[in-house]
């Protein structure tokens, strides 16, 4: 019930004079998200998905968020595909810096996988140096190399798969040690679910 009121009070903003905020939230590979599903902050509704169009190789998820938070919608916010249920919906973590530039409509914004959003909403919970970690040089350049390794693998022979497989698994080894070190064994456990994820993401396509 509360999804179809959602749902029928983001008809009547876009026929009323309150503005609704259209945003465009592009994915790597397929989604399964779908036209209506929600777009959540915490357990809260806050939007909804308009339209999907995929490319073969980018997923854009186009949504609307509900005018009492379009103030909120800045380049610090962060936009993740998450299955619960088994439904995928947008959840979104707010983060209101001043200094963040306020989003407009038409904006496009990047998408992140689950398990990002699960390490994001952990980070504020854990020591420093974890949420140091996660925002550090080291991690973007770590999860930007491995990312790009994966989906050159895409299409591999298995024998070709298995090598590359090998040598990604030697790199994060390699990066885990060196960031045991420096941050924490905290740090080891959350680079590989990171990794894992990808290869369980590929696995699914």
């Amino acid at each position: 019930m509360k999804r179809i009121l959602m749902f029928i009070s983001l008809l009547f903003i876009m026929t009323s004079c309150d503005k609704y905020l259209e945003l465009k939230v592009k994915f790597d590979g397929k989604t399964e998200i779908l036209p209506r599903s929600d777009v959540m902050y915490e357990d809260s509704v806050i939007g909804t998905v308009s339209k999907v169009e995929y490319d073969t190789k980018t997923t854009m998820v186009y949504i609307l968020i509900s005018p009492e938070y379009r103030s909120r919608m800045n380049t610090k916010t962060m936009f993740f595909k998450v299955k619960e249920n088994g439904k995928e919906n947008i959840m979104v973590l707010l983060n209101d810096e001043d200094e963040a530039k306020v989003l407009t409509d038409g904006d496009v914004v990047e998408g992140m996988e689950e398990f990002m959003y699960y390490v994001f909403r952990v980070a504020d919970k854990v020591k420093v140096k974890v949420k140091e970690f996660l925002e550090s040089k080291e991690w973007r350049d770590f999860t930007n190399m491995v990312t790009e390794k994966i989906n050159k693998t895409y299409n591999t022979t298995k024998d070709e798969l298995d090598d590359e497989t090998k040598d990604i698994r030697k790199d994060i080894d390699e990066f885990v040690n060196k960031m045991n070190d420096k941050y924490g064994k905290e740090i080891g456990e959350k680079a590989k679910e990171f990794v894992d994820s990808l290869f369980k993401s590929k696995e699914e396509k």
